[in-house]
């Protein structure tokens, strides 16, 4: 029905995080915070999240009710339940997100208060990833050109490989994006080049990363560095770079995922993070030099929550309706409340002409 689900650890009540844009939940006029107290008549509270999950999940094209409690600004249940009809079918996950959600569902993709930004948050590496970001840079290029991109990959822990190189592809004319090597196979690497045809060529591109930046967004990261296609702002990658293939066991009696191969960067040097690397050693991707930035627990906490607000504007925290609006950056502008997209925008001020403002 798409929607992604938790469970209250006072309540037990199953309560949906976000409903898919475009779903049958979104459709149906669910929203962040809504309580599932029944399926189709049988209560659910108290259910792990993997057991309601399995009562959702049905034929496409069949019918299911839910019975679903509204929240209030603090979270609390108790605005009165709903019957909520839906039809279940195929649900395509979005996995490029952009600055806020519009009324509409849409996303804006101009960053709020930095003219002529473009901001894109990829947050997996999927078959319609490399479709999706074309669409937007199609979109943006439509409207006006803009004077600067940023590409946000914290928090991305990787997907498929050939959506990052698909991806790294849609903004170089040339150069290595990736060496695969096979450890099975003597003389096996597999260089992995950009084809001519770059989008936006010439605009200034930041990529955004953090500690938990893995696997085939590393890739993606590590390509823009390498071919100084990009700035890469943030703090150290978490240093994934190994291909591991699953192996089933006769009978079905479970599977063996084996380490195969191994990703390169352009450069030739090793993502992977080894078992008691130090850190001189190199591995995974860095911030360039001066672009360091590792936000404390707190700035952190405020981001999150800003962030949520954000992607789903209908979702009112009560801490964010009391806070003072000067010291909280949970209802200011991007600038303000994300301390890591704050030092990125440092890049679009000093790559403009001079004279021009920002």
């Amino acid at each position: 029905i798409g929607v992604e689900l938790s469970v209250s650890d006072h309540s037990g009540e199953v309560v949906v995080l976000s409903p898919v844009y475009g779903g049958p939940a979104w459709e149906a006029g669910m929203v962040p915070g809504d309580r599932i107290l029944a399926i189709n008549g049988q209560n659910v509270v108290g259910e792990t999240v993997a057991d309601v999950a399995a009562r959702l999940r049905g034929e496409e094209g069949s019918r299911l009710r839910l019975l679903v409690a509204s929240s209030d600004a603090a979270g609390v249940s108790g605005l009165g339940t709903r019957d909520v009809e839906l039809t279940r079918r195929l649900i395509t996950l979005e996995s490029v997100r952009g600055d806020r959600r519009l009324a509409d569902g849409r996303w804006d993709w101009w960053l709020e208060g930095e003219p002529g930004i473009a901001y894109l948050r990829i947050t997996q590496f999927g078959e319609q990833t490399e479709t999706e970001v074309g669409a937007v840079l199609d979109e943006l290029a439509e409207a006006r050109s803009p004077r600067g991109v940023i590409l946000d990959l914290r928090g991305n822990s990787g997907g498929l490989l050939e959506a990052a190189v698909s991806v790294c592809d849609l903004f170089l004319d040339d150069g290595v994006i990736v060496t695969t090597l096979d450890h099975r196979r003597a003389a096996s690497a597999v260089q992995r080049n950009a084809s001519r045809g770059a989008r936006l060529a010439g605009v200034p591109l930041v990529v955004l990363i953090d500690s938990f930046t893995a696997s085939a967004a590393e890739i993606v990261a590590a390509c823009f560095q390498d071919n100084k296609r990009a700035i890469v702002v943030g703090s150290q990658s978490y240093g994934k770079g190994t291909v591991q293939t699953l192996m089933p066991l006769l009978f079905g009696r479970g599977a063996i995922r084996l380490t195969t191969a191994e990703y390169r960067r352009p450069s030739g040097a090793a993502i992977e993070r080894a078992v008691g690397a130090k850190s001189e050693k190199p591995w995974g991707v860095s911030p360039d030099s001066g672009f360091a930035f590792t936000p404390t627990g707190q700035q952190l906490e405020r981001w999150f929550r800003w962030r949520r607000q954000r992607d789903w504007p209908q979702l009112a925290d009560a801490d964010a309706t009391k806070a003072d609006p000067v010291a909280d950056p949970a209802i200011t502008l991007p600038r303000h409340a994300d301390p890591v997209l704050a030092r990125a925008l440092t890049v679009f001020s000093e790559s403009m002409p001079a004279g021009q403002n920002h």
